[in-house]
């Protein structure tokens, strides 16, 4: 079994890295989703990237859930 204690201040600084890798891809990946799909010339345009992200948000959020609970080593 694995028991390594990191410090509170490298915790905050990759937990802060990942948020930033978090935000950068899910507010880039929508709008090159809605290209792809054909959803850009439609006028419901920004409730497709608004479904898009939310659900994006929803599994990544999950994702990180199940990583921390059941850990990735």
């Amino acid at each position: 079994m694995i028991r390594i204690v990191t410090t509170t201040h490298v915790v905050v600084f990759f937990s802060f890295q990942h948020y930033l890798m978090l935000l950068s891809s899910n507010l880039a990946t929508p709008g090159l989703m809605a290209s792809i799909i054909c959803a850009v010339n439609i006028p419901e345009t920004m409730h497709v990237r608004s479904i898009l992200l939310g659900n994006m948000i929803f599994a990544c959020g999950l994702s990180t859930l199940v990583q921390t609970v059941f850990g990735v080593r």
